[in-house]
């Protein structure tokens, strides 16, 4: 597709779908309530919310109270 600028643009039928998604794809499994430390883990690679049950419980109790607050 072409826009009057001349930039050409991707069809949806083009782009990436998110299983062909390039990047990083090791590390930990997948699971409910994972944290990560952005700084040393930019990928979000390593789940540190076992260090770190605090932080979990913080966010938990944030996330919760936006959600009782949503119709």
């Amino acid at each position: 597709m072409w826009r009057r600028d001349g930039e050409t643009l991707l069809a949806p039928y083009e782009q990436y779908k998110p299983n062909q998604f390039p990047g990083v794809h090791t590390g930990d499994a997948p699971k409910p309530m994972m944290l990560f430390d952005l700084e040393a883990d930019s990928a979000e690679q390593h789940d540190v919310a076992a260090e770190h049950p605090e932080v979990v419980e913080r966010l938990r109790g944030l996330y919760d109270r936006s959600a009782a607050q949503q119709p």
